[in-house]
């Protein structure tokens, strides 16, 4: 994190981010973020994680909400919803001759649980409990290590594809660039040619987990 909505220090040691106080002002930090007091945070919430003062004085946040969107996509209750709804539905879908699946559960029941799933639920979407912000500081506080950085792959890896190019660089920094913060200082081709010159993968035209990983 930084700015006044910033979290630990990075590069923290284990043993001190896992320290009882390190433990208390975390989820003091959370129950701050959390305006509306449902436990949950919202991505406007989420957003004034990290925070920059304003030409007006008020704090600005310093994550895109192409950013923030994407940690939601991941790691938001909805997206856990789709998860165990696609979970129950492949349950449902046994071989022929098989009567039973896990748990007892019949693949006519477990299509009904699919569809339930589905349909709604009392889970509120768009949001992010605790444990998923937890996930979300520990990456961010220890992000140049490798859990850290599989953590915010998978964010970039918008597709899933097992690779990123100009392309998907372009979505995540075109709203970067455009900020106050930076206020047009910087060339998008450029910064992409950087970055890809920075990390030299394998393939010209890509760039890998792998590739992030052996860079450091």
């Amino acid at each position: 994190g930084g700015g006044r909505g910033g979290g630990a220090k990075t590069g923290a040691s284990n043993s001190s981010w896992f320290s009882p106080e390190n433990a208390q002002q975390i989820y003091s930090h959370f129950l701050k973020l959390d305006k509306d007091g449902d436990n949950m945070l919202s991505p406007s919430e989420l957003s004034m994680y990290s925070t920059f003062e304003g030409e007006d004085g008020e704090p600005v946040s310093s994550m895109t909400e192409t950013f923030v969107q994407r940690v939601f996509q991941e790691h938001g209750r909805a997206a856990a919803l789709s998860k165990t709804a696609a979970q129950a539905q492949a349950a449902g879908q046994v071989r022929p001759g098989v009567r039973k699946v896990n748990h007892g559960m019949s693949s006519r029941k477990g299509g009904a649980q699919a569809d339930a799933l589905c349909a709604g639920s009392n889970l509120p979407k768009d949001r992010i409990d605790f444990p998923s912000y937890l996930q979300f500081r520990l990456a961010n506080d220890f992000r140049k290590t490798e859990q850290g950085i599989r953590y915010f792959w998978n964010l970039l890896d918008t597709k899933h594809e097992g690779f990123i190019t100009q392309f998907t660089i372009n979505y995540f920094l075109r709203e970067v660039l455009s900020s106050p913060f930076f206020g047009g200082q910087y060339e998008m081709q450029d910064v992409k040619d950087e970055i890809f010159d920075m990390l030299r993968p394998a393939d010209p035209l890509k760039i890998t987990l792998a590739d992030l990983l052996s860079a450091g």
